[in-house]
């Protein structure tokens, strides 16, 4: 244990202090602090009641005007803080100095886990700051993007009166929790955000130890699988508004991404997007764990 703790220390270290990981930092600091002083300015000289909730203008709120900024970036600055990392030492020939000084396996799971706790990182700090942000400056106006607050149409909207086609789980996910408290129910979302982040990340980077010889395939299938799935999500709700068809939403940003009213989205299929990528990152770690030593050199 004290092993792998010691080598994922070095494994995150060299991350953080990458050009990669530090250019993906500051376009997520940037996305939040432009998302923040864009909602202040657009509330100067205006009623404070006409002014968005503090907890409706973070910035990542599917329904912010600004998200659709940020959304087509996604799968580019999820893969590129550490994406490559496996990719670097095996160019530069660290492999065959590194390896037979530690054990194989730690080396690969160290470097999954850094890539998860870093690329979690580089979004949680940035989004995080906008979050404290706004709920610092901005009102709490109670000004939603459903509606009036607690009135009857937002009640609707939060339990899923008023959708046009059927779903299968009809309210706000973790509804609860939003009625408790917006500001804890936001931090709720960057948690998963974060998590789901840096879980993509560590997929990547188990796939380069497959892909060993390509940065570029690297980014081929998070673009692929979002892809595909946003055009299947698209069938789907035509398939329902045209015909009456249960609707499940395939959009994976739509289910790390806060947003005030329902949207068809379906736990086991979130479920089993996390089960698939953690079954991978174990399938690749043992391949790579039982490869030929000269495969590595």
């Amino acid at each position: 244990m004290n092993a792998l703790l010691k080598s994922t220390k070095v494994q995150s270290w060299i991350v953080l202090r990458s050009w990669e990981f530090k250019l993906t930092y500051l376009i997520v600091m940037f996305y939040a602090c432009f998302a923040f002083l864009s909602v202040m300015s657009e509330g100067a000289g205006k009623d404070l009641i006409s002014i968005k909730d503090a907890n409706d203008s973070i910035c990542y709120d599917s329904s912010s005007p600004y998200w659709i900024l940020f959304a087509p970036l996604y799968p580019f600055l999820v893969i590129l803080p550490c994406g490559a990392s496996f990719i670097k030492d095996y160019r530069n020939g660290i492999l065959s100095v590194y390896l037979p000084r530690s054990s194989r396996r730690i080396y690969y799971i160290s470097k999954v886990i850094s890539a998860f706790l870093c690329g979690g990182l580089a979004f949680l700090i940035p989004m995080l700051c906008n979050l404290l942000l706004c709920n610092i400056f901005l009102p709490h106006s109670h000004n939603l993007w459903i509606g009036g607050y607690r009135t009857e149409y937002s009640a609707n909207l939060l339990l899923g009166n008023v959708d046009m086609y059927p779903v299968k789980y009809p309210r706000l996910p973790f509804l609860k929790l939003y009625l408790t408290s917006p500001f804890l129910y936001n931090l709720w979302y960057l948690v998963l955000f974060s998590l789901f982040s840096g879980l993509l990340g560590a997929g990547i980077v188990s796939f380069s130890f497959l892909m060993k010889k390509s940065k570029i395939l690297l980014f081929v299938p998070v673009l692929a699988a979002m892809r595909i799935l946003n055009t299947l999500d698209t069938a789907l709700r035509n398939q329902a508004m045209n015909h009456g068809a249960v609707y499940t939403n395939l959009n994976l940003l739509d289910y790390i991404t806060y947003r005030l009213y329902p949207k068809g989205g379906d736990p086991a299929f979130m479920v089993g997007v996390v089960a698939f990528l953690l079954l991978f990152i174990v399938f690749a770690i043992e391949v790579a764990v039982r490869s030929d030593l000269r495969d590595l050199q």
